[in-house]
């Protein structure tokens, strides 16, 4: 039975033809790509590094020969590189250093290539930034503004360009610092830890995405807060797949230094302390485990499972001052890999180490005889583990039934109703039978298409109606209390007029115009990024350029507004449920 979160990978010699890394003749294998900082001894400037590892030749390399090349050496200087990724193109950003301002890059990697750099932030004092990518080739990229503040922007691979950045709302904190983004496949959306001080107490943070950024929430107190440029701290962040737990590490100083772990999925969440260390990582293998790899006693160690903490494994053990592991795990989740920042030779080399049978190997520098210089800070992405939509091209997705292997089709549901179509066309039992189908049943408080009564509520994959977020608390500080949450706003009293949610009244226009909403009615503006609320209408209409519709742009398109349309959902709007209800099939 196909459980209501399952994705559906393919796996083998399929897998091995359709990556990237192995499609072009003369080419060795890319399975992931790390990028750091460096500086070289005849320049004073540092510049943005990368290399590739191809786990069959267990080799890094580059494209024009050798082990490392620059992405660009330009003027300035690139500090603190992170790194996201798809299947086959990946997104690195950075923050660039120069006279009286600091400003945040950008480059994207296809087809062995590295696009010239482009600025997505102009703001003069920011540092510090993360990026993510999502299965549809967009990504998200969060930075720090001048120490206490954050800001976004997003990025569609579809037109090679970010929004204007916009600030997250962080009101009451003074300092903030070590954002990390991640995307969950599982909520498909995206995830973000940072620190920050807040009425004289240093907490962690988390916030997700969902039209806007939700939150913040503490997680915890005394977290480390570093706005050093470049930064000498890390924290981390990762998704399961099929669970939807998102872990977070991050460092904490109470005349130490530790690593906690914080698991969540919405309504659980748990802490473990794993141990006295600095700079901590996590990833997610393929058994939905969180790795965490972090410093301790200037040797680098693995925790297996930091949720459920057991022995620890030593990585490198050469007591040299091994800083900032990046930890990821590639083909398809299945081996791990870790680069880091290392002192051995005294100025500074990234090395690397893969983890694969239940053990630690291959030890080396990422460039064998070093590279001359001083090198810091890395970072590092998959390039074969993230999710993909497989599909019969060009038949599954079309609208139209066709020969076997298909048993459904976009609009065309599957003939036993406890079924579900999903993106391969195929039929699965589905835990839900009936939640999905469009159709309000017995038992169902909204659908595909049909929202929430109370528009402030979200409609979830199991059909129902929940007040979003759920309620948070913060933890309990040593000392001052920190400020408390703001109190729900009252409900509309009943000779009064509630207000109807613009982009859930856009998402309930059907093809003959009819909507939840009149000219009585209060209209809420919460459009979201890229849109704007037409007050006479009570639609949410694009506020640039109008562009075709497109499955997965996180907007529902319907006849009624410019670029017209007919979707019942969208990846992340306020009337679909789940991306995995929104049935309109693209692939990655």
């Amino acid at each position: 039975m196909l459980g209501k979160q399952h994705l559906i990978l393919i796996f083998g010699i399929l897998a091995f033809f359709v990556f990237a890394g192995c499609v072009e003749v003369g080419k060795a294998q890319v399975d992931a790509i790390s990028v750091w900082q460096h500086q070289s001894d005849s320049d004073s400037g540092w510049d943005i590094w990368y290399s590739l590892w191809d786990h069959t030749g267990k080799k890094w390399h580059v494209p024009a020969g050798g082990e490392a090349a620059p992405i660009a050496t330009d003027t300035g200087n690139d500090h603190d590189p992170d790194v996201s990724s798809t299947i086959d193109t990946a997104v690195a950003v950075w923050s660039k250093e120069e006279v009286g301002k600091r400003t945040i890059y950008f480059s994207r990697w296809s087809n062995y290539v590295w696009t010239t750099p482009a600025t997505v932030s102009s703001g003069g004092k920011d540092t510090d930034p993360t990026v993510a990518m999502s299965y549809y080739g967009d990504a998200m990229a969060v930075w720090v503004h001048d120490g206490k503040e954050l800001y976004y922007s997003l990025y569609s691979g579809t037109i090679g360009q970010w929004t204007t950045p916009k600030k997250i709302d962080t009101t009451g904190m003074d300092t903030v610092s070590l954002p990390e983004v991640t995307y969950s496949e599982y909520w498909g959306t995206y995830f973000l830890i940072f620190t920050g001080l807040e009425n004289g107490t240093q907490y962690a943070y988390e916030m997700f995405y969902w039209g806007t950024w939700q939150g913040p929430w503490w997680i915890d107190y005394d977290a480390v807060i570093d706005n050093n440029q470049p930064t000498d701290q890390r924290t981390g962040i990762s998704g399961d797949r099929n669970s939807g737990y998102v872990t977070y590490v991050w460092p904490v100083t109470d005349g130490t230094l530790e690593s906690y772990s914080y698991m969540y999925d919405f309504t659980t969440y748990t802490f473990n302390l794993y141990g006295t260390k600095m700079m901590p990582d996590t990833a997610y293998d393929d058994k939905d485990v969180a790795h965490g790899v972090q410093t301790k006693n200037n040797d680098l160690y693995h925790q297996p499972n930091v949720n459920s903490p057991t022995t620890e494994n030593l990585i490198y053990g050469a007591a040299t001052n091994d800083y900032r592991g990046a930890l990821t795990f590639i083909l398809d989740r299945t081996v791990g890999l870790v680069v880091w920042w290392n002192k051995e030779d005294g100025t500074g080399e990234i090395y690397s180490s893969y983890y694969e049978n239940g053990a630690w190997q291959g030890v080396r520098p990422i460039v064998t005889n070093y590279l001359t210089g001083y090198d810091r800070n890395p970072a590092v992405t998959p390039l074969q583990a993230i999710l993909f939509y497989y599909e019969e091209p060009p038949y599954c997705g079309d609208g139209v039934l066709q020969d076997p292997p298909e048993e459904c089709e976009v609009g065309i549901p599957c003939k036993n109703p406890n079924e579900i179509c999903w993106i391969d066309c195929l039929c699965y039992d589905f835990e839900y039978p009936y939640c999905g189908d469009g159709i309000l049943d017995p038992g169902e408080q909204c659908e595909v298409g049909i929202p929430c009564p109370n528009p402030n509520d979200l409609c979830w994959w199991d059909c129902k109606c929940y007040s979003w977020p759920p309620p948070r608390t913060p933890p309990e500080p040593p000392e001052d209390e920190p400020k408390e949450p703001e109190e729900p706003e009252e409900p509309p009293e009943e000779n009064e007029t509630a207000a109807v949610s613009c982009k859930a009244n856009t998402g309930s226009v059907d093809a003959a115009g009819y909507n939840n909403y009149s000219s009585t009615m209060q209209c809420s503006d919460d459009c979201g990024e890229g849109y704007i609320c037409d007050a006479a209408s009570c639609y949410c209409l694009p506020s640039g350029p109008v562009i075709t519709p497109r499955c997965g742009d996180g907007y529902i398109s319907t006849p009624n507004v410019p670029g017209g349309g007919t979707e019942e959902c969208d990846t992340g709007s306020a009337t679909s449920p789940k991306p995995d209800t929104c049935l309109i099939l693209r692939s990655a």
